[in-house]
C-alpha cells in the first residue's frame, strides 16, 4: 500500500492495490496490480517499479529542462572541457546524443520529447525520424505517446538508399501525411531539416515542427541568424528544443561549483551566439 501511494505521488497516476487480484507470476511470484495511468490501464510488476527508477520513479522529471541537463551530465551526455567542432570552433562544451546509447537512457530522452511535443504541438500529427539518430528517436517518443498521454501517434523514418524490391521506397513505417513534427538531435547547418523537409512535401504531407535536443544557439562565421533561426525564418517551421546554450548557461549559474564551466561557456556565447 505505501508503495503505491509512493508511486502515485511521484507519477501523477493512480495506482490501486487489490488484494483479491490474481496476479501472480509464474516464474517469479511477483504480483502484479493494475495501473490507471491518463486513463490507460495495464499490468505492471512491482518488482519493475521498483528497478526501474528512470522510466517509473521519474528521477528526471521530462518537463524540467534542469533535469535533462543533469541526465546529460551524469552520463557523459554532456561534457566540458575544449573540444575542436567541424567548423574548427573549440568549444567549451560537447553534447553527444549518441551517449543514449541503452534502454534507460533511451527511455528516458523520449521522455523528454514525449513531453515537449505535447506541450507546443496542438493539431494532430505523426512523428518523423531522418536517418540515422532520428529514427530511435522516432520509434521511443511513439511509445511514450503512447503509454505517458495514451495518444496513437504514427511514425515513420527514411531510408539513405532507395528499397527497388518489396515493398520499395525510401519511407519506413506509416504513411507521411498531414502534419508531420520531425525528430533530430541538433540543427547544425540545416541539412538534415532541408532534406526531411523535402521528403514530406514530396509525400503530399506538410511538415510542421522540429524538435530537437540542444540549440546550442550560435551563428555560422558568415551568417547572421542561428542554424535554428535560419530554419524557422527560411522553412516557416517552429523548432522547439529540450534545452538551449541559455539553459544550459543558467543551471550553471546555479551551481556554485561551476564557476569555471560558466565563465568559458558565457565567453563562448559571447563570441558566438545569437
Amino acid at each position: 500500500m505505501k508503495l503505491c501511494l509512493m508511486l502515485n505521488q511521484k507519477l501523477g497516476t493512480r495506482i490501486e492495490f487489490q488484494s483479491n487480484f490474481n496476479g501472480v507470476s509464474e516464474s517469479n511470484g511477483v504480483v502484479c496490480n493494475r495501473v490507471h495511468y491518463n486513463n490507460t490501464i495495464s499490468l505492471v510488476s512491482m518488482r519493475y517499479l521498483l528497478f526501474n527508477p528512470h522510466f517509473l520513479f521519474r528521477k528526471y522529471m521530462p518537463d524540467n529542462r534542469n533535469d535533462f541537463i543533469n541526465l546529460c551530465l551524469e552520463h557523459n551526455i554532456l561534457k566540458f572541457g575544449e573540444f575542436t567542432l567541424k567548423s574548427g570552433r573549440i568549444s567549451p562544451y560537447f553534447f553527444n546524443a549518441g551517449g543514449f546509447n541503452n534502454g534507460h537512457l533511451l527511455c528516458a530522452l523520449s521522455r523528454f520529447y514525449a513531453t515537449s511535443i505535447v506541450a507546443n504541438v496542438h493539431e494532430d500529427f505523426m512523428l518523423y525520424g531522418p536517418a540515422y539518430k532520428g529514427i530511435p528517436l522516432a520509434c521511443t517518443t511513439a511509445l511514450q505517446l503512447s503509454q505517458m498521454y495514451n495518444r496513437n501517434i504514427p511514425y515513420a523514418f527514411n531510408r539513405k538508399e532507395e528499397k527497388d524490391h518489396g515493398e520499395g521506397g525510401n519511407i519506413v513505417g506509416a504513411p507521411l501525411r498531414d502534419n508531420v513534427v520531425i525528430l533530430d538531435d541538433v540543427i547544425t547547418a540545416g541539412t538534415s531539416v532541408n532534406e526531411s523537409v523535402e521528403i514530406i512535401k514530396n509525400a503530399g504531407a506538410t511538415p510542421s515542427a522540429v524538435v530537437i535536443a540542444l540549440d546550442r544557439q550560435e551563428v555560422a562565421d558568415d551568417q547572421e541568424l542561428s542554424a535554428v533561426q535560419r530554419v524557422e525564418k527560411e522553412l516557416g517551421i517552429p523548432v522547439y528544443s529540450l534545452i538551449k546554450l541559455s539553459d544550459l548557461i543558467d543551471f550553471l549559474s546555479m551551481n556554485t561549483g561551476d564557476d569555471l564551466y560558466i565563465d568559458t561557456v558565457s565567453a563562448y556565447r559571447d563570441k558566438y551566439g545569437v
